[in-house]
């Protein structure tokens, strides 16, 4: 099994097990790599726990010199200076911290997971839009939901998004299921200081608002649970 020399492979997935970031539930945004052969992407429990990882494959059987420059200046801003730790490699030091472009070592056929990532945390608010906002400029564009919470991470003004879901799925035969359901792609409204008691409730379920959880919420609901 190409990447799985020394049996790694099972070491891999039972790693990730205990990785919120690599969950089923967590966003992905695909990262530059300077070189075709490698794939990178940056995995992101948002609606979650915020953690975050940054995936660099190789998928060529031998490539010299085997570090591969990543580019992460079109990602979150808040991952500069953080210092990630391999998944692989539990009592390894930390990396370097993290900067716009960084170097990282991938063999042949194999793959290198840095977790220890934490950026700002995400929660749905339901089927709201046309919010009350001090800050509301146009919309950003058509974008993965997961671009458009990046677009937002990069405006010191946006602590909110809005989001038109615009890629409806339906049954084939409606009169079997009388069901839809929204894809990935979003028209992205990045808003900020909004007013949730002043918004229009979308009963088609077409638009969405989701907010940036705060240092004090997150406070008050770890106290709840305690």
């Amino acid at each position: 099994w190409p990447g799985d020399t020394g049996g790694t492979l099972p070491g891999l997935l039972a790693a990730m097990q205990g990785e919120a970031a690599l969950g089923l539930n967590s966003l992905r945004l695909r990262v530059t790599t300077g070189s075709e052969a490698h794939y990178a992407m940056l995995r992101w429990d948002a609606m979650g726990t915020g953690r975050a990882a940054l995936a660099v494959i190789n998928l060529e059987q031998v490539m010299l010199p085997f570090e591969v420059e990543v580019d992460l200046s079109a990602m979150p801003p808040q991952l500069q200076g953080q210092r990630p730790t391999d998944l692989l490699c539990k009592t390894c030091p930390a990396l370097p911290p993290l900067a716009h472009r960084i170097q990282v070592g991938v063999t042949g056929l194999s793959y290198k997971v840095l977790v220890g990532l934490q950026l700002p945390r995400w929660t749905p608010r339901g089927f709201l839009y046309n919010c009350s906002a001090t800050y509301k400029p146009p919309p950003v564009g058509e974008m993965p939901l997961s671009q458009c919470l990046v677009s937002c991470l990069q405006d010191s003004s946006c602590d909110a998004v809005t989001v038109d879901w615009i890629e409806q799925h339906s049954w084939p035969n409606e009169k079997t299921f009388d069901d839809h359901w929204y894809g990935n792609q979003v028209r992205c409204h990045v808003r900020g200081g909004i007013d949730l008691t002043k918004c229009a409730t979308d009963a088609k379920e077409a638009h969405s608002t989701i907010t940036m959880l705060k240092t004090d919420d997150s406070a008050s609901g770890l106290a709840a649970q305690l």
